[in-house]
């Protein structure tokens, strides 16, 4: 039997404040990771400092890479896998945190289902943690293994692996250029392309929302990002979508572009998209229509706001 050798990718820019809690949830595991590559992106702060001070504490554990010009989210990310050495990938960023006990349970349970040597992708569940008052929020990943999982993927119900076979890369290589929505692109694209979804009811990462560098991104180059996306999820070949999937698709991209138009008329257009997408198959709790009221919120905010991305 092949055994787990996990590889933890963590992508780091201007993370000083955060990046120590978020080696300290890796380096408490170590007995279950078999190597921590850190890809810094041309902090500007003291985050490299930080990063070599875990590699002297942690000389066979701890390998730190700093680009030679900023990559970007994605870019940065793909070049942490190229420098993973092991036969599973997880990933973390800098401000983010791995729950105690889950590379354990990876480790034992990829090696019990005997997927080492196939690509594969193990979902756990993540917990969203707010910097205001907000309650925390666990998001759990269990219907990865419907039948139907690429579907409820496009419509957001599920998130993006915990862990997955560094063999996908020689399948697919995402794209790094579509801006902070990239990872919508990048999570279709891994799901369509495996060969092996497993799914294992635990916490694996803490998200801390509302602290990252993306954070501080514009409205508009948020909506530029998800036009973008949307754009090559629908007119691409990498992931063969059926009708109604694809359909979605066009109504995300339709609740993106009426942000550029914005009117009723545009809504209008927008809500029969959604209708054109109804898949009574997957559910009436997974239709979309809650998240179209929510949409519709924002929307009447926007125009009340005079209608312009800032």
């Amino acid at each position: 039997m092949n055994k787990a050798k996990i590889s933890v990718v963590v992508i780091t820019y201007n993370q000083q404040d955060c990046i120590t809690k978020a080696l300290d949830s890796l380096t408490c595991q170590r007995d279950w990771i078999y190597e921590i590559v850190i890809s810094d992106d041309c902090s500007k702060d003291k985050t490299w400092q930080v990063v070599s001070e875990y590699a002297e504490r942690f000389p066979n554990l701890v390998k730190p890479y700093r680009n030679e010009t900023n990559l970007g989210i994605y870019g940065n990310m793909l070049a942490g896998y190229m420098r993973a050495t092991g036969n599973v990938i997880a990933t973390l960023s800098g401000d983010d945190e791995y729950v105690d006990g889950c590379f354990e349970k990876a480790c034992k349970y990829l090696e019990e289902q005997d997927v080492l040597d196939k690509v594969f992708h193990l979902y756990f569940n993540r917990r969203r943690h707010f910097a205001d008052n907000r309650l925390d929020y666990t998001f759990r990943n269990n219907l990865v293994t419907s039948p139907r999982r690429l579907s409820y993927a496009v419509r957001s119900y599920t998130c993006e692996p915990t862990f997955f076979s560094p063999k996908i890369l020689e399948r697919c290589v995402p794209p790094t250029d579509l801006g902070k929505c990239g990872d919508i692109y990048w999570t279709l694209n891994r799901m369509y392309h495996s060969d092996v979804v497993l799914y294992y009811d635990y916490t694996s990462v803490i998200y801390n929302a509302g602290i990252g560098v993306s954070v501080t991104e514009s409205k508009k180059k948020t909506r530029d990002s998800e036009r973008l996306v949307f754009n090559k999820l629908i007119e691409g070949n990498e992931i063969q979508f059926d009708k109604k999937d694809l359909n979605y698709l066009r109504y995300r991209l339709k609740c993106t572009e009426s942000y550029y138009s914005a009117s009723w008329t545009f809504f209008l257009s927008t809500t029969w998209a959604l209708l054109k997408s109804l898949d009574l198959s997957l559910g009436l709790n997974h239709l979309g229509i809650m998240k179209h009221f929510k949409y519709l919120f924002r929307y009447m905010m926007f125009l009340k706001s005079g209608g312009k991305l800032e």
